[in-house]
């Protein structure tokens, strides 16, 4: 029997699942099932993303209710976040970006 791997080391990586086959479902239908690749960070990850400091990493959690909430994994204090969860508020955050009266084209 090999060495079982830590939580710590289990959180970096990225899994694949998908959904245990139901009785009613035909095997071709399961079988095309996307799998989908659910990326947790911690957050000094999600810091560097945002280029911001933990404490403001807090005020946008606590001031932001589009902010996407976080995955506690065992305690209250240790707190991770869905990436695609990150990247789908950062870029609503983008599209709801007024356009700038002043043209920065030919400058």
């Amino acid at each position: 029997m090999g060495d079982i791997p830590k939580f710590d080391q289990l959180l970096n990586k990225s899994f694949s699942y998908s959904h245990a086959p139901i009785a009613d479902e035909p095997a071709a239908e399961i079988a095309s099932l996307p799998i989908c690749r659910i990326q947790i960070l911690e957050v000094a990850p999600i810091c560097r993303l945002l280029s911001c400091s933990r404490v403001t990493l807090w005020r946008i959690r606590q001031n932001d209710p589009t902010f996407p909430l976080p995955v506690s994994l065992s305690d209250n204090k240790t707190i991770r976040f869905v990436e695609h969860e990150i990247h789908e508020w950062l870029r609503k955050k983008m599209d709801a970006r007024k356009p700038s009266s002043v043209s920065h084209e030919g400058s």
